[in-house]
C-alpha cells in the first residue's frame, strides 16, 4: 500500500507532561516519537515503516486494510516508556515491544547506542519490534480485539518469524547469528541435563524462549516452502490443533522425526545461512 509524502507535525502535549512528543502523520499510520527516538528511526523512516507493513502482509498471506490508523509509539528511554504505559495503558505488559488489542496501537522502546556500528542493529530492532506487534494485530489472527493464544506456536512464534524477517530486511542479521550460536549450546544442554528438545513442551513454556524455537519456522520454510508454512499456521491458529497434529497434517511426518531432523540440521550447520537458506 503506497503512502504519500508525510506531513510533519511537532508539538508539546500537555496531557502527557512526562516528555515531548513529535508526531508524524502518514495515510495509514500516526507515529509518535518520544525522547530522541526520531534520531534512532533515521533517514528513510517512511519507507521502512511502509515496507514493514508490506512484509507482514506478504508473510501472513493477505493485505491488512487498516480501517482507521495504526498508532505507533517509539521510545528510547525505558523508564519513561514503562511510565507512559502505566499511566495510559495500565492493563498491557511493559515488554520492550507490546501492543494494545483495543486501540490498534503498537509500542516499542529501544536505546540509542554510542557505537555507530551497533546503531544499525538497534534501528533494525526498532522496526522488527514494530513488525512483530503489527503481526499480532493482523487480520490473520482476527485483527483488533483478537484473543491471546494459549500456546506459542500458534501466534507468538509466527510473530517472531515476522520480526526476524523484518530485522534482516532493515539491515541486521546479528540476531540470527546469535540464535544459531545459542541454539547449538541449548541442544548440548538439553541432551546433557534434560533430554531432547521438545516442540510440544516448548509450546506452553512461556517462562523460557529458546533460540531453537526461533529457528524452527525458518528451517521449515527452507525445507518445504512458505506456502506450506502458512498452511501450518492456519491449522494451528484457526483450527486450534496442537503442534504435533498440525505438523502431521501439513507435512505428513511425525513430530519426533521432524524434531530429530531439525536437531541434526542445527548440529551440522556452520552458520545460520546454511541452516535456513
Amino acid at each position: 500500500m503506497s503512502i504519500e509524502s508525510p506531513k510533519i507535525e511537532k508539538e508539546k502535549l500537555s496531557r502527557e507532561p512526562i516528555i515531548e512528543r513529535a508526531g508524524v502523520v502518514f495515510d495509514d499510520f500516526d507515529v509518535s516519537f518520544f525522547n530522541d527516538a526520531e534520531e534512532l528511526a533515521g533517514d528513510g523512516f517512511e519507507e521502512n515503516l511502509t515496507e514493514t507493513k508490506k512484509m507482514v502482509d506478504d508473510i501472513l498471506g493477505s493485505e491488512w486494510k487498516i480501517d482507521d490508523k495504526l498508532r505507533v509509539y517509539l521510545f528510547t528511554d525505558e523508564n519513561q516508556y514503562k511510565e507512559y504505559l502505566k499511566r495510559n495503558f495500565p492493563k498491557i505488559p511493559d515488554d520492550m515491544a507490546t501492543f494494545d488489542r483495543k486501540t490498534e496501537s503498537v509500542f516499542r522502546c529501544g536505546k540509542i547506542p554510542e557505537n555507530e556500528e551497533f546503531r544499525d542493529y538497534c534501528r533494525a530492532q526498532m522496526f522488527s519490534g514494530v513488525g512483530h506487534e503489527m503481526a499480532h494485530l493482523h487480520p490473520f489472527f482476527g485483527g483488533v480485539g483478537n484473543k491471546a493464544s494459549k500456546g506459542k506456536w500458534e501466534q507468538e512464534m509466527i510473530c517472531v518469524f515476522v520480526e526476524d524477517k523484518v530485522r534482516t530486511k532493515t539491515g541486521s542479521d546479528l540476531m540470527q547469528k546469535m540464535s544459531m550460536e545459542n541454539a547449538k549450546k541449548e541442544l548440548e544442554k538439553f541432551r546433557n541435563k534434560e533430554g531432547n528438545f521438545s516442540l510440544e513442551a516448548a509450546d506452553t513454556n512461556w517462562k523460557n524462549f529458546y533460540s531453537l524455537e526461533r529457528l524452527f519456522y525458518p528451517w521449515l520454510e527452507k525445507r518445504y516452502g512458505m506456502e506450506k508454512l502458512r498452511q501450518l499456521w492456519t491449522v494451528l491458529f484457526k483450527d486450534k490443533k496442537g503442534i504435533s497434529e498440525s505438523l502431521k497434517e501439513i507435512y505428513g511426518e511425525d513430530i519426533d522425526d521432524l524434531e530429530k531432523q531439525f536437531e541434526e540440521g542445527v548440529e551440522k550447520a556452520q552458520n545460520y545461512e546454511e541452516l535456513v537458506k
